[in-house]
């Protein structure tokens, strides 16, 4: 895979900054020694930061720096070589340094407050507010930028929209705060935007009220459920996502993407939208604007709830054409994987909701006792797997100068010193942690993460304006993990399960024409339009699979 860059930043406390006054003079070198510098990596941020100081960037010159620092690192000590390793890496600092970006942790919101009122000085520079996005916010961060530099980053981010149109500013902070995610850079697909479908649905529940006394009280009632069905999901075509897996140098076709552009978030589903427009003799598709658009001309559909500013621009070509002047792209954050993982360490909360006995513990059990086991003392094998998180099959003579640990050395020499004394207490060592966390339900279970799916092809319907009822009906879910291992029934949670309600069963099923429409998503489940399988996860976008036995 591609790799994403990591820069380097200056980060600051505003305990520290209010304690100087809001005005510091400090180096690269200080921050270091301070622990004042964090890594961010590469984002459009970062990319229309160089690209408005034309501050050229080359990866590929990057990692021969690096490389070089490696060998020499690893060759005989002398002056040249010290000397070397001083120019790379200075080299590398005013590459990789951002001075003109930092991030702020407050402890105090009086500070926060006062550097607005006052101003930040850093290096004789002021430094104003950029962005805060609901992330930082949880972190009680902020992004600051050189003034001259933030205005034209504020300027370019706003990327042309119509700033009479009314904003929730919560919600503006969190979209605006998008260009600042850590994406691999990708090429805009020809994409529509269309309405949200929403669907009201009456069910069971159990309602929660309050009484006059401020008590608590919870009756069942049945009541209209209004829900977005295709939240934050749009369709990428297929031989579109071949085009990003390209750009993203993978080594296969993933059918999920997290994407990022300018004021864009959300999910891409692949899917054959060709080859569904051509089956149902669909020619045109109406977007949110009510604008035509032929479906040859289309890559893309993208729902409105992934475009969060889609009222602030005229039409389609209007917001197009911004992004173009501004030069903004999309990116992708990112993408679901090649192989599914088949286990996982659970949390005590996934275990505390099952109704289990004696036996069903030592069930339970098992797995975890016979992996601490074979990573100990049974499996020389297992046991190089667990140092080296990699496979053994993959591993090759170039990857030895790369391996500092000489525990594994021995072992990949010679697999009987697993017998060893000390190898053993040094593995018995570093499982310690998890044999503590198994004692409290951190227990390796037969399950994975997975990401929720709403039908796509349902989506499509509704793209098409053809009646939208999907290929699964309510109950119905499709899964090529679990089918694949001859499993249809499957317990599955939202992660962090907060509470019982939040389990969820999916009976998984396969027929011909699924097979054709979904055959080729690989990972991921993909869920019913018809239930309230999302509800029950609380408005949840990713799941926590649990095989049943």
């Amino acid at each position: 895979m591609k790799k994403l860059q990591q820069f380097s930043i200056m980060k600051f406390t505003s305990e520290r900054l209010k304690n100087s006054n809001y005005t510091i003079q400090i180096s690269y070198e200080e921050a270091l020694k301070n622990n004042e510098i964090i890594s961010l990596a590469d984002s459009e941020l970062l990319r229309t930061y160089r690209r408005i100081n034309d501050i050229e960037f080359s990866q590929y010159h990057i990692d021969e720096l690096l490389q070089e620092k490696r060998t020499l690192k690893k060759e005989k000590d002398s002056k040249i070589n010290r000397n070397r390793i001083f120019e790379i890496n200075k080299e590398l600092e005013d590459i990789l340094f951002v001075p003109d970006i930092i991030s702020i942790h407050f402890n105090n919101v009086a500070h926060y407050k006062q550097i607005i009122k006052q101003g930040l000085f850093i290096n004789n520079k002021k430094y104003i507010r950029l962005l805060t996005g609901a992330g930082h916010a949880r972190r009680n961060t902020s992004i600051f930028a050189e003034e001259s530099i933030c205005k034209k980053l504020i300027n370019i981010f706003d990327n042309g929209r119509n700033k009479d149109i009314e904003l929730n500013i919560n919600k503006f902070n969190s979209y605006f705060a998008l260009y600042a995610s850590a994406t691999h850079k990708v090429t805009a697909p020809r994409f529509v935007v269309v309405p949200d479908y929403e669907i009201t649905k009456n069910r069971n529940v159990d309602f929660v009220y309050e009484d006059e006394n401020k008590i608590d009280h919870v009756e069942k009632r049945n009541i209209p459920i209004v829900q977005n069905i295709f939240d934050g999901q749009g369709i990428i075509s297929l031989e579109f996502s071949k085009i990003w897996s390209s750009e993203m140098e993978l080594d296969y076709i993933p059918n999920s993407f997290c994407i990022r552009g300018s004021f864009l978030k959300g999910q891409c589903v692949s899917f054959d939208i060709h080859g569904f427009a051509k089956e149902y003799n669909v020619e045109n598709i109406i977007d949110v604007w009510g604008n035509l658009h032929n479906v040859n001309d289309i890559d893309c559909i993208l729902t409105a709830s992934q475009f969060k500013l889609w009222s602030s621009y005229s039409n389609l070509e209007n917001y197009k054409t911004n992004c173009e002047s501004n030069n903004l792209s999309w990116g992708i954050s990112r993408q679901t994987p090649k192989e599914e993982k088949k286990n996982f360490w659970s949390s005590y909360q996934y275990i505390q909701v099952l109704d289990i006995d004696n036996k069903d513990i030592e069930y339970l059990c098992n797995d975890t006792i016979q992996y601490f086991k074979e990573i100990s003392f049974e499996s020389p094998e297992k046991s190089l797997l667990y140092l080296m998180g990699t496979s053994i099959e993959k591993f090759d003579e170039t990857q030895w100068k790369s391996i500092d640990n000489n525990y594994i050395k021995a072992l990949l020499i010679n697999k009987n010193s697993s017998k060893d004394y000390f190898i053993k207490q040094y593995i018995s060592r570093t499982l310690n942690k998890k044999i503590r966390e198994s004692y409290t339900g951190g227990l390796l279970i037969n399950g994975n993460y997975q990401v929720c799916i709403s039908d796509p092809f349902a989506l499509c319907q509704h793209a098409f304006n053809l009646p939208v009822k999907g290929l699964l009906e309510e109950h119905e879910h499709y899964s090529s993990y679990w089918i694949e291992q001859n499993i249809f029934k499957v317990a599955s949670g939202r992660s962090p399960l907060t509470w019982k309600s939040e389990m969820n069963t999916l009976n998984l099923i396969r027929n011909n024409e699924i097979d054709k429409w979904y055959g080729h998503l690989k990972s991921g489940i993909v869920f019913n339009i018809h239930g309230i399988d999302m509800m029950l996860y609380g408005d949840g976008d990713e799941q926590h699979c649990l095989l049943i036995q």
